[in-house]
């Protein structure tokens, strides 16, 4: 496998050659400063661009082409790393030595076509397209809360942050009604003007080929430099820890609950929270899960999640709201066995070869192996040997001192009938 990084002023191509997959995959981002105004528009843009180019003007005709070149699929994506939004689109294609020479060329140009050239009249998306996109949106939008635990996750988010910033829904109902083709078209032109632009393409093909294709089909021209720093950096910290229960049509309570990081070094958030997140609650050896669910049998299920970015630890549960204090009151306790160093050789031995099997796996799968350039390239983090080699470096002390900089700061329960299953 062989890495180049491609830095065209207006955008960069990463090329990560490789003869493991008989697949190529293209994952192009478009990354800016996010704020919760965005979030909505940012999110119809993803879904009109597949709906038509100049070239394919209706749907139908999209996928007519999409057929030809052997069942292509784009998938979008809106995600946030930090204080920054990503708009990302990601195509997998046959690799053309199993379908027929050109299919690599013109599948890349099919991609290009769609995010460069897309159909437009009169300075405004067409109306069908966008009449139809929006009612897909409105749905994706209502639909947050069919899934009870990242609903519940988003609204314990939305009580920590004033901002907006960290739930990053799909959008906003209120805001759906304020777009229309004219300014989501000025939107689009934005995005292609200020967005940084990531090109990255995974896969056993030709470099100089590939330069070429994307130089002749890209019209960006203007070099861009993000000014606001990616990772969020925590200013306020509650004195006492804020908690909200809201009542919903859940057969199983969730309790999410919150934490703030404080003034990490960049040895602390880049190994010593992976190991102490899986040791607190990772896996089926954490603390959490053998005290709070196998020793107690408060939950039904506790895990917890440590966003690097946001530099945030997220606890997440399925109880019985009856159980609800008890439950916090053992997470709290846990917490304070970390502070006090009340960790075993064994658990950390465990969460070490846990982070390490994880990243030895990233190697044979393209997503997660795009995705590991791309924090490379956003969050400067080490590559994969040099990650599993200084999480060995990990010690009980690091863990007990990280512990001393995690602030517990906002709880969140959403709460109904409680019945013995998971919802």
């Amino acid at each position: 496998m062989k890495y180049s990084r491609h830095d065209f002023g207006s955008y960069k191509l990463h090329i990560i050659k490789t003869t493991k997959f008989k697949t190529v995959s293209v994952i192009v981002n478009f990354r800016r400063s996010i704020s919760k105004e965005e979030t909505t528009i940012r999110s119809f843009l993803s879904l009109i661009l597949l709906n038509s180019t100049n070239k394919y003007p209706t749907k139908r005709l999209l996928n007519i082409e999409a057929e030809k070149l052997y069942d292509l699929e784009i998938s979008p994506a809106i995600k946030r790393i930090g204080n920054h939004g990503i708009l990302s689109f990601e195509l997998n294609m046959i690799n053309e030595k199993w379908t027929e020479t050109g299919m690599y060329e013109k599948s890349l140009n099919y991609l290009l076509d769609i995010l460069f050239d897309p159909h437009v009249v009169d300075n405004k998306f067409d109306s069908k397209s966008f009449n139809l996109v929006k009612r897909d949106l409105i749905t994706k939008i209502n639909n947050i809360k069919d899934n009870k635990k990242k609903y519940a996750v988003v609204k314990m988010l939305e009580a920590m942050d004033k901002r907006g910033l960290l739930p990053y829904r799909f959008g906003y109902l209120e805001d759906v009604a304020n777009i229309n083709e004219a300014n989501l078209y000025d939107y689009y032109l934005d995005v292609i003007k200020s967005d940084v632009v990531d090109i990255f393409v995974l896969g056993n093909i030709d470099v100089n080929q590939t330069k070429k294709i994307i130089q002749q089909k890209i019209p960006l021209n203007t070099i861009k430099k993000q000014k606001r720093e990616l990772e969020i950096k925590h200013q306020d910290f509650r004195k006492r820890i804020k908690k909200i229960k809201e009542e919903e049509d859940v057969k199983q309570a969730k309790m999410v609950i919150g934490c703030k990081l404080i003034n990490l070094t960049d040895f602390e958030k880049k190994y010593v929270m992976p190991i102490f997140s899986n040791i607190f609650g990772g896996a089926g050896y954490s603390k959490l899960f053998r005290s709070v669910r196998e020793q107690k049998s408060l939950a039904y299920y506790i895990n917890s999640q440590y966003i690097y970015a946001d530099q945030i630890l997220i606890t997440s549960s399925g109880i019985n709201q009856e159980s609800f204090d008890k439950t916090l009151q053992q997470v709290r306790k846990e917490l304070q066995n970390m502070l006090k160093g009340n960790i075993t050789k064994e658990e950390v031995e465990n969460a070490k070869n846990e982070y390490i099997n994880v990243h030895q796996l990233i190697e044979d799968h393209p997503r997660a192996l795009i995705n590991t350039y791309l924090t490379m390239e956003l969050l400067e983090l080490d590559n994969i040997k040099t990650r599993i080699k200084k999480i060995k470096e990990v010690t009980i002390d690091d863990l007990k001192k990280v512990s001393k900089k995690i602030k517990m700061d906002t709880v969140y329960l959403l709460y109904g009938d409680d019945i013995n299953e998971e919802n």
